[in-house]
């Protein structure tokens, strides 16, 4: 379908070490989206988009080595770039006052957090499900009626919660292996400062942020993996999205008494 595409891209704050994202939107693209089987029979989703000649790309080497301030007024694409379907609107900082994308985002601190979203958006709570209205009809003297038990919405509820948490913890659990390492303090701490039950999960030494930040996103990688440096959430998922998508999915399958497993 003809639709708008929203390209989002960072653009990293020095004096405050975090990344802010920057949107551009644009128009006359196509979005299509499929859904096919795999051969080891699961479900795999597979988006075709196509963007028309624009004004203001250029390829990501020449685009990283811009001052910030003429990052914001191009536009360019790599392995891992986010695009979103449809127009994604701009809103005013409350602290800053400067335009900031609506979009979710790894953010800096004393420690590194993440949320990890149970689906297309990034609450910071558990998951709710909420049952809707009863239903009644009545038509040529024939009364029907749907009503949910007592007990259902709590039910579904939990099932979600825990689908959330096993996707989070899988989600750790793939992450692991993006994340730098010399004494092994860094990535383990994320198995006692997350809160999987919320989707987030925390990385909380001391010098967690400086090591987020501290090279290029894609340079200075090392370790058994070869993947190990800064940037380790933004490349993790990357590359591990459509397995955490999956994955999500089945989660709930499971959890909601559906036939599937994980």
């Amino acid at each position: 379908m003809q639709t708008p595409v929203t390209v989002v891209m960072l653009l990293h704050d020095i004096a405050t070490e975090t990344d802010r994202p920057v949107c551009k939107v644009l128009t006359g693209c196509s979005w299509r989206e499929t859904r096919r089987t795999s051969a080891s029979g699961d479900p795999q989703r597979v988006v075709h988009i196509r963007l028309p000649p624009a004004p203001g790309y250029l390829p990501y080497p020449q685009w990283a080595r811009l001052p910030p301030a003429e990052k914001a007024a191009h536009w360019t694409l790599k392995r891992g770039s986010k695009l979103l379907c449809g127009a994604v609107r701009w809103r005013m900082s409350r602290t800053t006052g400067a335009s900031r994308c609506r979009i979710f985002m790894w953010k800096g601190a004393e420690r590194m957090s993440a949320l990890i979203p149970f689906g297309p958006v990034a609450p910071s709570a558990k998951p709710v499900f909420d049952p809707p209205d009863g239903w009644k009809y009545r038509v040529d003297g024939v009364q029907m009626e749907l009503s949910w038990r007592p007990d259902f919405g709590a039910e579904k509820t939990a099932a979600l919660q825990k689908a959330q948490f096993a996707l989070a913890q899988e989600a750790a659990r793939l992450i692991d292996s993006y994340v730098p390492f010399d004494t092994g303090q860094l990535k383990n701490s994320v198995q006692t400062a997350s809160n999987y039950e919320e989707g987030l999960l925390v990385y909380n030494t001391p010098y967690a942020r400086k090591q987020y930040y501290l090279h290029p996103e894609g340079e200075a990688l090392h370790g058994d993996t070869g993947l190990r440096g800064s940037y380790w959430g933004q490349r993790a998922i990357a590359g591990v999205g459509e397995h955490l998508a999956l994955f999500g999915a089945k989660a709930v399958t499971t959890f909601w008494g559906g036939m599937g497993h994980l």
